[in-house]
């Protein structure tokens, strides 16, 4: 008779911890709460599934999960997050920090928080881009590594727009080591396709692309009848001066993580769910 044994917080964690089950030789099932049920009732619990085993296994399955929590704990999941304009790292972060369990984390979110707050650092941070100067590297890694040091990320982050230079690279090394930084790999022609396609209604706000998501009538909202127009920072000179500064920039840190074998390069040209599940992959490989 299969029973009820643990509780699982995520898809990623469901892949885990099966692949553990399946290692020790334990019959189960893993039952997503999304899923409908054998009785054909919808599971309405908290979180996100369970694993269906026979009974006289629970105790040790009890067992393995107490295990694998521990070492979950012990193996903390420290990423950085790497792309260009236009490869969807905002999107993708949203979903890994669910996923993972982990804080993703932007230093234009550090600089937000910290003026908000008021702090010593902010208050320098508020000054200095109130003078139209670029935060310097000292601030910026204080600032970031004052985030890390905050109990949310003692089990890992995802960093997002840092580091972007080498001395940033070798600071973070010194106080919260990295264990992978992945590239999220697209062309850029893919990225001029995707970023120059989007059109915005001047209207009411709504987002199109002429290729993947177009207005039934080309220049006109299909919500308001607005007119569509395309921003500055989507226009091609500005995407291809971008991706040149990007590339400039990012080249270097590229061949750093490479040479610590902490890179993981990702395609980021197909959709997010498959791209995530190619990450998912990579990374529990």
């Amino acid at each position: 008779m299969y029973v009820r044994t643990v509780d699982l917080r995520n898809d990623f964690e469901a892949q885990r911890f099966g692949n553990i089950l399946e290692q020790e030789g334990i019959p189960h099932h893993i039952k997503s709460n999304h899923d409908t049920a054998l009785d054909g009732i919808f599971q309405m619990e908290l979180g996100w599934g369970y694993v269906m085993a026979p009974e006289e296994s629970k105790e040790r399955i009890v067992e393995l999960y107490a295990e694998y929590r521990r070492s979950e704990r012990s193996d903390s999941m420290k990423l950085i997050f790497l792309g260009p304009p236009g490869a969807g790292k905002g999107t993708l972060a949203s979903v890994a920090k669910e996923r993972y369990g982990v804080p993703h984390i932007s230093t234009g979110d550090i600089f937000r928080t910290a003026i908000k707050n008021e702090t010593e650092l902010g208050k320098k941070v508020k000054g200095i881009l109130a003078s139209g100067a670029l935060v310097p590297d000292e601030l910026t890694i204080a600032l970031v590594r004052d985030r890390l040091s905050q109990a949310d990320a003692k089990a890992g982050f995802i960093l997002d727009g840092f580091p972007r230079t080498i001395p940033q690279a070798e600071a973070l090394e010194e106080f919260a080591p990295v264990d992978t930084a992945v590239d999220f790999v697209i062309s850029n022609e893919a990225v001029v396709e995707r970023l120059s396609g989007r059109r915005v209604c001047k209207g009411c706000g709504k987002n199109y692309h002429i290729k993947f998501m177009a207005p039934k009538k080309p220049g006109i909202c299909d919500a308001c009848g607005g007119e569509l127009f395309t921003r500055d920072d989507d226009k091609i000179e500005a995407i291809t001066f971008r991706l040149k500064v990007y590339r400039d920039q990012t080249e270097p840190l590229i061949a750093y993580y490479r040479g610590r074998d902490k890179l993981l390069e990702v395609d980021a040209t197909p959709s997010p769910d498959e791209i995530q599940a190619d990450l998912d992959g990579k990374l529990n490989g």
